[in-house]
Order: structure tokens, then sequence, then C-alpha cells
């Protein structure tokens, strides 16, 4: 669906093509220094000029153009089996070996020998599908939502909702989940649902988890329920999609949409895409997410290794002074209100879910859907320590480290206190990932009011830079040493 999406992923591929064939390279000359008997380290220097790098950055090109030519970068081979794929490699490098073999011969190039390129061919083959698989892992790994699969809803008719259905079958492996279709008239293609009628969608925007919508009906079909749906879904943070060919189908030519400057989507398996308008909230798959979630799994491994033996003495401590479980396990909402479960240490008595009504009643000194209380009868000792400490906080690391949250990100809300959100235009804070500390950490946490803290929570929504979380992350430190507005 989206071209940017399925563009970062071919570009990761080149990435590992290339250096793949590098390293294929290597072990090849590697292997044939050997069959000459001649040092390998003295062979490699011996041929360090820069004509020879001029030559290599060419036949690089080369590499990626036939690799290009032979389709490895269209987005149909995100769905091509391991046996397939393998299979595209072998043509499409052996005819770069041969084009190789060729340039050696013309160009007299000892290096490109027979046995050389004999060797290269099943080495590069190997090395470059391993490759090929690792990025696919690895960017399975960075998801938005349930391991990178986005859930749609489509507002579309006929000949266009039997269009959308044959794309998001399409494009399976490229992360969309097509919930159903959306329409006055009760129609779904074959193989998909149907949700409702267009004044059913706002409703079904609080009841199901919905990462975008994708408005595909013509201008002159544009009603109040539409401009419903478009409002809500802003304001929740979900993304608007607006794919131009089918909104402005009845008042511009087919031709002059190719010209738009928006953003696009993928229209077939060839890689072709068109413009789409696009209203959007948070941050989208990309490289900044991808860099973002790189850093997440490699601190929150790293801390969980260098503070589990601090970890394993708080779990002592919790033991010895009170009743129940080391760990507080509890039902939160994340990335647009997915539910996960979030891990803390205990800080309370083990029937503290138990009492929260009966003092959010009397006593709740918080505005809004949230519940702070000060001296909470429910902590305990080693509690009240973990908390203004917020060492309570560490076994999210865990959280962090699986993706349902982030380092960086508005705090995750509880089950309770998510369903008393009463202003919609808050439910956008739910178009990121949820995260250990933002804003609110680092501006006195319990000393600003809900609607202070919201605010917050949108401007780092709005505000989305890797740099600025650097930053969070960097005043957290002294925020967390100094407890102010921790209770």
């Amino acid at each position: 669906m989206l071209y940017n999406k399925s563009k970062c992923i071919h570009q990761a591929y080149k990435v590992a093509d290339v250096v793949s064939l590098v390293i294929s390279m290597l072990l090849a000359t590697w292997l044939f220094s050997e069959q000459q008997h001649y040092p390998v380290a003295e062979f490699i220097a011996l041929r360090l000029s820069l004509g020879n790098f001029l030559l290599l950055a060419v036949l690089l090109f080369a590499y990626i153009w036939i690799l290009d030519r032979f389709k490895l970068y269209d987005p149909a081979q995100l769905t091509l089996t391991p046996t397939q794929e393998l299979y595209g490699l072998a043509k499409a490098i052996g005819f770069n070996v041969l084009l190789f073999a060729a340039a050696g011969n013309l160009l007299h190039l000892y290096l490109l020998s027979p046995f050389f390129l004999l060797a290269l061919w099943p080495i590069t083959i190997v090395v470059t599908f391993g490759s090929r698989r690792l990025v696919h892992h690895l960017l399975n790994q960075a998801n938005l939502g349930d391991h990178n699969r986005r859930r749609m809803v489509v507002v579309a008719d006929g000949e266009t909702a039997e269009r959308f259905a044959e794309l998001f079958d399409f494009e399976q492996d490229m992360g969309y989940g097509l919930l159903g279709f959306v329409n006055n008239s009760g129609f779904a293609p074959d193989g998909t649902t149907w949700l409702g009628n267009h004044s059913d969608l706002p409703r079904m925007m609080h009841r199901l988890v919905i990462d975008e919508v994708v408005i595909a009906l013509s201008f002159n079909e544009f009603t109040m329920n539409i401009h419903d749906i478009i409002n809500i879904a802003e304001a929740r943070g979900i993304t608007v999609r607006f794919p131009l060919r089918e909104v402005f189908e009845s008042v511009v030519k087919s031709e002059a949409l190719w010209r738009a400057r928006c953003n696009r989507f993928i229209a077939n398996e060839k890689g072709d895409s068109l413009p789409e308008l696009v209203i959007a909230s948070g941050y989208e798959f990309g490289w900044r997410f991808i860099i973002k979630r790189l850093i997440d799994l490699t601190v929150s491994a790293t801390l969980l290794v260098l503070l589990a033996p601090l970890m394993l003495l708080i779990a002592l401590a919790i033991k010895l002074d009170s009743k129940g479980p080391v760990l507080f396990v509890q039902k939160r909402h994340g990335y647009h209100g997915r539910p996960f479960r979030l891990y803390k240490f205990r800080t309370m008595v083990v029937n503290a879910e138990e009492m929260l009504e009966e003092l959010r009643a009397k006593y709740n000194e918080m505005d809004g859907a949230a519940f702070k209380m000060k001296n909470d009868p429910r902590v305990t000792r080693v509690g009240r320590f973990l908390r203004k400490s917020s060492l309570d906080e560490l076994p999210q690391l865990y959280n962090v480290l699986r993706g349902d949250m982030s380092l960086v990100g508005p705090r995750p809300l509880s089950a309770a206190d998510y369903k008393l959100i009463t202003d919609i235009n808050h439910m956008r804070r739910f178009s990121v990932l949820p995260g250990l500390t933002c804003y609110w950490q680092i501006s006195g946490r319990n000393l600003l009011s809900f609607e202070e803290w919201m605010a917050l929570d949108l401007k780092y929504v709005d505000n989305f830079r890797l740099l600025e979380d650097l930053k969070i992350l960097l005043a957290t430190i002294p925020a967390v040493l100094k407890g102010k507005g921790a209770e």
C-alpha cells in the first residue's frame, strides 16, 4: 500500500546486496589466493589502487542494476517463498558473473579468472540470500502494531472495493491487515468482510483497533457521515488515506493525477504508484522508526543484562517486605488502544486493584481519567521507595524489548483510566508507541494537571524526532534522581 514503506524495504535490500557482494568477493579472493599459493593480504594489497576502486564501484552499480532488471526489488519479491527468491537470485547473480567474466576478458583482469568467478557465483548466492532473510526478519521486528500488521478499514463499494481487496491480498507481506469494507450497500468482495454503513464507522473506531482508514469514494459521494469519519479519525490519531484517483475521478482527468505531489501508494504488483492525500498522526514505518526501534532493542537488551543484579535485589526486598508476587502485571492500552500486559515491580498490597474504585471516588487528586493520591494506603514500605526512585518501572524494559513499548513515548494508561477518557482529542496520544519516559516525566509528573499531561503527550506526537527522543532520555536522568513529582 505505502510507496515509501516499500521503498524503505528495498533500499535496505540494496544495501544488504552490496555488502553481500563485497563479502563474497573477499571470500572468493581468499580461495583464489589459496589456490595460487599467494598470501591473501599481499594479494589484496597489490590491488589497492584508485583505478581498482573505480572498477569496483562500476561493478557494484552494474550488479544492483541487473538485480533490479531481474525484478529482485519489485514489491512482489516480498511475497515469494524462500525457494522462489533463491531461484531468482541464482539467475540474476549468474548473469552478473557472466558480465564480470566478459569485463575480465576485455580488460585483461587477472583477478576475474574462471576459478575466481566459479567460486564467486555460489558464495554470492548463499551470502546474499542469508543477508536478505536477515533484513526481512529485522524489518519484521521493527513493528508498528501487531508485529508490523496495520489494521485497515476501506470505505469503498463495487469495483473499487474489489480492486482494493485484490491489492490487500497481494500486499499481505507488506504488513497490512484488511479488517473489512464500509459502504451503504452491504457489499464486500469474496473473502472479505462488510463491517457496516458509513454511519457505523465512528462507533467502530471506538470499539475496534483500527490503524488506518482508506476513503476510496468519489468526491461527489462525500456526505456528512464521511466528514464525521474524517474528523473522528483525525481526533483519535487514526491515519486517513484518500487515493486521489478514486476521490477525484469525477472532477479531474486521470492523467493529471500522476503529476500530484502528496504521498504515494503502490497500485499494482509491478510497483507502479499513485498519489494519495494523507492525514496522519505520530510516526509511520520508515527509517526514523526503524532506527528508533533498533535503539529500543539495543538499549533495553543491554540494560536488562546490566541491571539484572539490581533487579534481583529489588525482587528480594519486595519478598521480604510484604506477601505477594514480585511483579505486578496489569492490562494497559498502547498503540492505537492495543491491550498489552505491562510489567512493574509490585509496590502495593496484593488487593490494591479491588480498593481502587473506592479510593478513586473519595481521594483522587488528579483531574481527568488518571488516578493519583498522596500517601496511598495501598503502597508498601519498599514500594514507596521504588516509586520515588522510579525503580519499579525497570521490568518495562522487557515490554520495550517485545515491542509493546518504546523507551520514549506517552505513558500507557491502565484499562480503567483508558475507559474514562472523555475528550476524543486525547485519543491521538495513542498514535505512537507508549514509552518509559516522555515530556510528562521530565516536567513534574504528578504536579501537573491531567490536561497539562495530555497536552505534553500530544506535543510529543506532533514533534517526533530522534534527536528529541535523545534529549528526553538525557533529561529523564536528573528528573529521576530529583524525584520531582514522583508520588
